[in-house]
Formats: structure tokens, C-alpha cells, sequence
């Protein structure tokens, strides 16, 4: 109804071909960025796919709480989300460079401090705030990139995003099978060092210059 009532309606200048839009499938940096894509939805997925069972099962929290922590947990997330825009508004290449990293510090203390009740409170209110802003991260870059086919290159995100977070759930689940539900965190490091490779590996490729005016999409 919100998209029916308040979103404008703009007329298409020209219509362009399937061949003139798979076009941007040839370039290297469109690539890099799916991968990316990817990777971080992996990050994002991997863990939050199970948080309500490692906050029963390590945290001991009972089903009210749990209920509370998702709750804010989706608050945080929101503020987060106006938090990096205006970060990568500021310096996108920094912006990227920094978000997995910072999710890797937050799976790490999780994992320490796992246990603590009164840690997980505030670590979960950290880790909303920077779940949601990977839409933004990995977004905007690629409809940088694909900016001449952007319709093509929404469905494109969509599509990988999807693929991300299906790979970041199934290694989560294997690594709760396997080595117990307290060593899940491992699965969103693995998932958030592969995200910042492939972010270096775009800047050392491509240069910093397309990156830096990325547009901001805000979700």
C-alpha cells in the first residue's frame, strides 16, 4: 500500500534489450561485487539463522528474553542501517573495509563472553546494529557498478543475496551438528575474512576511485 500510495510514478525513457543488459556480466568489478554480496549476507545469516538457540543454549536465556533480545536486536538494526549510510556518505571505501571487520570483533567477544548474560545483552545490541547495514554495504556498490542496467543488477542482488544467505545458514547448521551450537560463531568469521578479501581484492583490482562515490541505497 506504501509503494501504491507514495511512490511516484516514472515513466521508462527507453526500453533496453536482455543482450544490452547482460552486458555488465563482462566486467570484472561486477563480479567482485556479487561475490561480495555473497559473503556478506553469509556473515549476516550464518549466525543470526540460529541466534535464538545459542542465546537458550549458551547464554541460558529463557524464551522471554530471547523474545526481547530479537525485538531490540531488529530496533538496533534499524538505527544501524542510517548509521553506515551516513558513514559511506562520508568515505564508502573505509566503510567496507571496516564493516567485516568490525562483525568478526563482535563474533569473537560472542563467543568469549557467550556465557555472560549481561555481555549478550549488550553484545546482541551491537550485533542488530550492524546486521541490517550489510544491505546497504553490499547494495550500493553494485548498483554502482551496474549502473547502466540497474533493473538487471537489482535482480542480481537479490538472487546472490539469496545464494548468501543459504550458504551462511547450511555452513551454520553443520557447524552446530558437528562441533556444538557454542562454536557457531566460527562459521560468520569464516564468511565476514572471505567478505573483506574479496572488498581488498575489488579495491586492489578496480582502484578506489569507483568506489569512494558509491551511491547510498537506504532500506
Amino acid at each position: 500500500m506504501g509503494i501504491l500510495l507514495l511512490m511516484p510514478s516514472i515513466p521508462t525513457q527507453k526500453k533496453m534489450s536482455i543482450k544490452s543488459q547482460l552486458k555488465i556480466l563482462k566486467q570484472g568489478s561486477v563480479w567482485l561485487s556479487l561475490s561480495t554480496v555473497v559473503f556478506v549476507f553469509a556473515t549476516m545469516f550464518s549466525c543470526y539463522s540460529f541466534i535464538a538457540e545459542y542465546l537458550e543454549g549458551v547464554t541460558h536465556m529463557n524464551g522471554t528474553w530471547v523474545s526481547a533480545m530479537l525485538m531490540a536486536f531488529g530496533i538496533f538494526g534499524f538505527f544501524g542501517n542510517f548509521l553506515f549510510s551516513a558513514w559511506l556518505q562520508k568515505n564508502a571505501i573505509r566503510t567496507r573495509i571496516i564493516y567485516p571487520l568490525l562483525y568478526i570483533g563482535i563474533y569473537v567477544l560472542v563467543y568469549l563472553l557467550g556465557g555472560s548474560f549481561s555481555a549478550m545483552v549488550l553484545l546482541t545490541l551491537l550485533w542488530g546494529l550492524l546486521h541490517s547495514a550489510g544491505l546497504v554495504i553490499s547494495q550500493s556498490w553494485l548498483m554502482r557498478d551496474a549502473s547502466e542496467a540497474p533493473e538487471f543488477a537489482n535482480s542480481l542482488y537479490i538472487s546472490f543475496s539469496n545464494l548468501g544467505i543459504t550458504l551462511g545458514a547450511s555452513l551454520a547448521g553443520w557447524v552446530i551438528a558437528s562441533l556444538g551450537t557454542h562454536n557457531l560463531v566460527w562459521s560468520s568469521v569464516i564468511f565476514a575474512a572471505l567478505a573483506l578479501l574479496s572488498i581488498v581484492a575489488k579495491l586492489s583490482l578496480y582502484g578506489k576511485g569507483q568506489a569512494s562515490s558509491a551511491p547510498v541505497l537506504a532500506h
